[in-house]
């Protein structure tokens, strides 16, 4: 059984899906969390719906969540905040650093995971990364720095990911008022 992923992006509906204003695109990287583009690119995803679209949100300047809101990033002209549905085929294992097993047998401690220093993350990843000849690792999960019961992604190998299904969103989406609520930010219509 494929594991579901998701992920909020900026999306122009003309778009190929691994171009700019495609749902399987890659930015540039170097300042992610588990970023290292001399060795690998990231696609970074969440395990549920509204864990994404606060991935995006939470990361913009702070306040009421309106229409304007879900506006796409201004480096992707005229796109707006979507959100892609994919699939992640069984065979392709993450390693889960919500599993204390994992954590210790790197000696992780779980601050060291969510820190927002950038460069202890990136490197724990790249140890993860070299991992994956003899571990089999298609990427790495952790729990997301919003929300400890969300699950966030990054997978190192993109082609193995279905595109399944997007959407683009609106302030009606169960997505982000589920986002907004956990955000503790308000939803304003006007």
């Amino acid at each position: 059984m494929a594991l579901s992923l998701y992920r909020a992006f900026s999306f122009v509906d003309t778009a190929a899906p691994d171009t700019p204003g495609g749902a399987l695109y890659i930015p540039p990287q170097g300042r992610g969390r588990v970023d290292n583009p001399s060795h690998y690119r990231a696609y970074y995803a969440a395990r549920q719906p509204e864990a994404a679209v606060a991935e995006v949100l939470g990361a913009r300047e702070p306040g009421a969540i309106r229409s304007g809101s879900l506006r796409g990033s201004s480096a992707v002209p005229g796109s707006t905040l979507a959100l892609a549905t994919l699939h992640l085929p069984s065979n392709h294992p993450l390693c889960d650093l919500d599993d204390p097993r994992e954590l210790i047998a790197r000696n992780l401690r779980p601050s060291r995971v969510i820190t927002r220093n950038y460069q202890v993350s990136q490197h724990w990843a790249l140890v993860i990364f070299r991992e994956r000849l003899v571990r089999r690792w298609i990427g790495v999960s952790w729990w997301s720095f919003y929300e400890s019961t969300w699950t966030s992604v990054a997978v190192w190998k993109p082609s193995a990911l279905k595109l399944v299904d997007v959407q683009p969103l609106t302030l009606d989406h169960q997505a982000v008022r589920d986002a907004a609520h956990a955000l503790r930010r308000p939803i304003h219509e006007a």
